[in-house]
């Protein structure tokens, strides 16, 4: 099976690291799954234009639903390629919700926001997936797509530190949100505390996203 995920890559963010542990997991189970674009050096993913050998297209949208890189054209290749019944929307943000805002933090500034996403989405696919076990929404259907590499890991003893921070919120806030409440304490206790994060723990990486492909493929079908 040949996956074809459409997305808009980070270096430093968003699911670019997923996305390379689904073309391994993908690899080893005598699949392939792709990324839709023309080569970027800088982030390093398997690109291909070609569309005509793909089961499945797979919409990663997070941030935005707008295309990375190509013409005008790309989105008409995509519909008229790719029957809609093979098309699949990976809502990685939860934006195909009502508006939910706290404390700063939103997935909508409004309305006319919300609704757009919506009908962008409802015009590409019937198969909105979010990574939730409970949507929101009678019509999303539950699909863990994100999962962890051992090899970020670190011993708990690696940075003598009394104390840690974990962030929990979304990447459209989190600087305003740290700006505005931990940054000032934590400059002045950063020599007890010290500069970086740790994290422990975590499924298997590529047999996690071995069963993901799995699931896909019931998905797309």
């Amino acid at each position: 099976m040949r996956l074809m995920f459409v997305c808009w890559p980070f270096e430093d963010q968003g699911s670019g690291l997923v996305i390379q542990g689904y073309c391994k997991a993908a690899e080893a189970l005598g699949h392939q799954v792709a990324v839709y674009g023309r080569s970027n050096p800088k982030i390093p993913l398997n690109y291909s234009l070609d569309l005509e050998t793909a089961d499945a297209v797979v919409f990663i949208f997070e941030w935005t639903t707008q295309l990375w890189s190509g013409d005008a054209l790309d989105v008409l290749r995509l519909a008229t390629k790719v029957p809609r019944r093979r098309r699949v929307i990976l809502d990685g943000d939860g934006n195909y919700n009502e508006i939910d805002q706290i404390d700063g933090d939103f997935n909508h500034r409004g309305t006319a926001e919300r609704d757009r996403w919506i009908e962008i989405c409802d015009s590409l696919s019937d198969k909105i997936c979010q990574p939730t076990l409970h949507p929101q929404r009678p019509n999303i259907r539950s699909f863990l797509f994100y999962s962890y590499n051992p090899a970020w890991e670190r011993p708990l003893g690696a940075y003598p530190k009394e104390f840690s921070m974990i962030y929990l919120g979304t990447a459209s806030s989190v600087g305003g949100q740290c700006r505005g409440s931990s940054a000032p304490s934590s400059r002045s206790a950063r020599s007890s505390v010290g500069s970086g994060l740790s994290a422990t723990a975590g499924a298997h990486f590529l047999h996690g996203q071995s069963r993901c492909i799995s699931r896909m493929r019931t998905t797309a079908m």
